[in-house]
């Protein structure tokens, strides 16, 4: 039996924009982050884990966070197995959304 989790892409990152209360507006005047680019990672036009590391950093200090707690989870080998946070997984890339399928033993 399979069961599978398909992670969003950039939800951790809407996640925080969300707890801020704040506009992508002010993010970005207090940020020097272009709008564009903000904009463009709520609306999943780009993946987070593709952009600038610079943008990242600057992002993980707005939001107090680590770079692990704002970026997309992935595979480093698709089609694999390995161990994700102590469970037995098989990793699969499809259309861009990861799918963890934990492995019941």
């Amino acid at each position: 039996m399979w069961n599978e989790v398909v992670v969003c892409m950039n939800e951790k990152y809407r996640g925080m924009v969300k707890d801020t209360n704040k506009s992508l507006y002010q993010i970005s005047h207090e940020t020097g982050i272009p709008y564009t680019i903000l904009n463009e990672l709520k609306n999943e036009k780009k993946d987070i884990n593709n952009i600038a590391s610079e943008t990242v950093y600057k992002l993980c200090l707005y939001f107090g966070c680590q770079m692990e707690d704002i970026m997309n989870p992935f595979a480093i080998l698709k089609n694999s197995m390995g161990v994700y946070f102590g469970m037995n997984c098989i990793f699969m890339i499809m259309m861009q959304i990861l799918l963890l399928q934990e492995l019941i033993l």
